[in-house]
């Protein structure tokens, strides 16, 4: 069995290391790209779980909803005092 070293690639080979590694990253860490762009309100939570739990494709997938989800918007109702007789 032949071993070759990083170092003995040619550098078309190391190219396409450095590329696949890169993609698998920005893949494996998508949810929390995804949260950070979206400015989400659960950002820390999504980064976290991305980065414990993402190796496992249920936490992958929570981090994914999680980071997607957008804010409710607060609704504040005002009740004024009918008006008197």
């Amino acid at each position: 069995m032949h071993h070759t070293h990083l170092s003995n690639l040619p550098p078309i080979q190391m190219f396409f290391l450095v590329a696949v590694l890169f993609l698998g990253l920005a893949m494996y860490f998508f949810p929390s790209i995804m949260a950070i762009k979206r400015n989400s309100p659960h950002t820390t939570a999504v980064v976290i779980l991305n980065l414990f739990f993402g190796f496992t494709l249920v936490g992958w997938i929570v981090a994914l909803v999680l980071a997607s989800k957008q804010p409710q918007p607060v609704v504040i109702v005002y009740q004024t005092p009918p008006p008197s007789r």
